[in-house]
């Protein structure tokens, strides 16, 4: 399990390069690959030895191959399977790759291998420029519309087990990789071989260079079928095989997709259902996207920094990664990445910023302390206070950013030949469980009962086989049961229109306190939000802005006078206990025992960090949708389950309320 420290034994690769720029592992004195031809080596051992090249070109229109591996290294094994499956699969089908490392490769000695293969110029300029920071865990990159990377910053021994629980018959070939048994035996045991057997699907692969008497039988004692094969070049033998496992009954396929919601979280998942094959209708109340909490013209993206690396620092964390990688790749007209200073006026909040420091909680990319006079500088404008600076995060466009996402998401679907349409006006009253909607389905189906103002809706078949609730604070009205807390919190920003001899106008970076402020954009920039526990309304009140104008000059010692104020919105926040998203399916009580719907999801809770939340979050709940590689932990997964609460109430005789 991760301890408080993030992961005190996480380090990079202590690499040392011979005269033909072969590097060598310093710790463990072995090299990464053949001297003689190490393209040739991987392709023999894990691409043939796993039958690659006949297995890629069989695969079906829209279906998903799992490639697992121990040991990314250089990332020459995911270059060559990447290319080959790019080559070979149907150009709509998609490869994903996840790759377990204990000591990453630092980017710059990673520039300089990649300098080795030409040939793979493409993907690996992909990769390095996505290549992540050394933050413990899994990170999902997303190297090319049909290649999802999920690389995992871990000791394989620590993390493989609960990944194969949450994966199992998932894996279609395994590449064992890493440093030789013998000069590193800690990894070459067992549970190894044990969690390897539970991932794999029916008929997987396995390959392997190793060809010890133990490797051999332990892995025949984990299940596998294992074979003996000529080494690759000076190396005697090497082993591969397969697995045989009871077939499991063949689950009717799901056809349809109902969202329900009109802001980042259903923008988010539809976007990351983009490729599905299931026909996709998004249903929003509203009269347009974003007429929510999503709807605010400016609003910051930023990681969460806490002094012990606890669920929710781990989630942010990872969380503003991914939506900073999708934001600059689907919608890079939204994201300015400026920057955000978070001042440090209080005793706690510096004592804080020592015990992270201490600690080496976060990777340098993502937080440098700063004092005052440094963080003035960066920010170009004068601030009262020291401050740390998280010089990957920044800001959006919220309304532009929705609108955008869903209009790439249609455009996109129109071109493939895929159903979506988007319902504004249409209020879902209620969602019933029906056992079969149409001849067409064997299995249960949900019916949504709605009523719709618009002209251009035409009630069709309103049946779904999969229905993901993310309607903000609302989303509680369609549960079937109570048993998930949802905190609806109003709160209101402020726009101010800031002259241009004005010092504000010269701030270049997000500056967040108890409040915040955004740099000026299209001559108008953001101050808020209130955070009012007991209103649910979103109507605009006056006493607000003063209230926003208060904490601008309280905060950050800037004075703006009332005839700033341009414009303002109040919206209402959906907030959990936790202060964690809900994201995974809806829990129910059947016959006093706390399940799980299998078809019903609910993505909501957002609170105020929605638009650093939602992109990981929906991937999270497409997944399962899906039925495809997790792009979270399981400690993340288990944080964010939407059941946490009813199962705490029950193991504590207490409310769902009580955390």
């Amino acid at each position: 399990m991760t301890s408080a420290n993030a992961n005190p034994s996480l380090h990079y690769a202590d690499i040392e390069f011979d005269q033909q720029g072969i590097p060598e592992s310093t710790l463990f004195a072995d090299i990464y690959f053949s001297r003689k031809d190490g393209i040739a080596e991987s392709n023999y051992v894990f691409i043939q030895h796993n039958d690659l090249h006949k297995r890629f070109a069989a695969i079906s229109e829209y279906d998903s191959f799992v490639i697992a591996e121990t040991g990314f290294g250089t990332g020459l094994n995911f270059l060559l399977a990447a290319d080959l499956f790019l080559q070979k699969a149907p150009k709509n089908a998609h490869l994903y790759f996840t790759s377990f490392e204990k000591y990453p490769i630092r980017h710059a000695d990673l520039v300089k291998i990649h300098q080795h293969w030409p040939q793979f110029s493409t993907l690996s300029s992909l990769l390095l420029a996505r290549y992540p920071a050394l933050l413990p865990g899994l990170q999902r990159i997303e190297i090319h519309p049909q290649i999802t990377l999920d690389l995992y910053f871990s000791d394989v021994n620590d993390t493989l087990r609960e990944w194969a629980e949450e994966h199992p018959r998932t894996v279609n070939a395994w590449f064992l990789d890493g440093f030789a048994p013998s000069k590193n035996p800690q990894m070459w045991d067992s549970k190894l071989f044990n969690a390897i057997a539970l991932s794999l699907a029916n008929h997987a692969t396995f390959a392997t260079f190793s060809a010890t008497g133990n490797v051999r039988r332990q892995m025949l004692e984990a299940g596998l079928n294992v074979k003996k094969a000529k080494g690759f070049g000076r190396k005697r033998e090497m082993l591969f095989g397969g697995i045989q496992k009871m077939g499991k009954p063949a689950q009717p396929a799901a056809q349809s997709i109902a969202i329900i919601g009109d802001g980042i979280a259903a923008a988010t998942l539809a976007y990351e259902l983009r490729n599905s094959n299931k026909r996709i209708h998004i249903f929003a109340a509203a009269e347009a996207a974003a007429a929510g909490a999503s709807g605010n013209p400016q609003g910051a993206v930023y990681p969460l920094l806490q002094a012990q690396w606890t669920p929710s620092s781990d989630f942010y964390s990872h969380a503003h990664e991914f939506a900073r990688q999708l934001y600059r790749s689907a919608v890079p007209n939204c994201w300015h990445e400026s920057g955000v200073q978070q001042l440090s006026k209080s005793t706690p909040q510096l004592l804080k910023i020592r015990s992270i420091r201490s600690l080496n909680l976060y990777p340098d990319p993502y937080w440098q302390p700063q004092t005052q006079a440094q963080a003035s500088v960066k920010a170009n404008v004068p601030l009262p206070t020291p401050a740390v600076l998280l010089p990957t995060a920044g800001w959006v466009p919220a309304k532009q950013l929705v609108n955008e996402l869903l209009e790439k998401v249609a455009s996109h679907r129109k071109q493939s030949n895929l159903e979506f349409s988007v319902h504004f006006s249409c209020q879902i009253l209620d969602i019933q469980a029906l056992n079969a909607c149409s001849s067409a389905s064997s299995h249960q189906q949900w019916q949504l009962l709605l009523e719709s103002t618009s002209k251009d809706f035409v009630a069709e078949n309103l049946c779904f086989d999969q229905v993901i609730i993310a309607g903000g604070e609302k989303s509680t009205q369609l549960l079937p049961q109570a048993l998930v807390p949802i905190r609806p919190v109003r709160g209101q920003i402020t726009q101010l229109a800031v002259p241009d001899n004005h010092q504000l106008a010269n701030l270049n970076q997000v500056l967040c306190g108890g409040g915040y402020i955004t740099p000026v954009h299209q001559g108008l920039c953001c101050i808020g939000a209130t955070f009012d526990k007991t209103r649910t309304d979103a109507i605009i009140d006056p006493n607000d802005d003063e209230q926003n104008l208060r904490q601008l000059r309280d905060d950050f010692s800037f004075s703006a006078p009332q005839s700033w104020v341009v414009a303002n919105r109040a919206s209402v926040r959906a907030t959990t206990p936790d202060h964690l998203p809900l994201a995974g399916r809806v829990p129910k009580f059947v016959n006093g025992q706390l399940q799980e719907y299998s078809n019903l999801w609910l993505l909501s809770g957002l609170g105020a960090r929605g638009l650093t939340s939602a992109p990981l979050a929906a991937a999270l709940v497409a997944a399962q949708v899906e039925n495809r590689p997790l792009p979270v932990t399981a400690r993340i997964n288990a944080a964010l389950k939407p059941i946490r609460f009813a199962e705490r109430a029950r193991l504590r005789n207490k409310s769902i309320w009580v955390y």
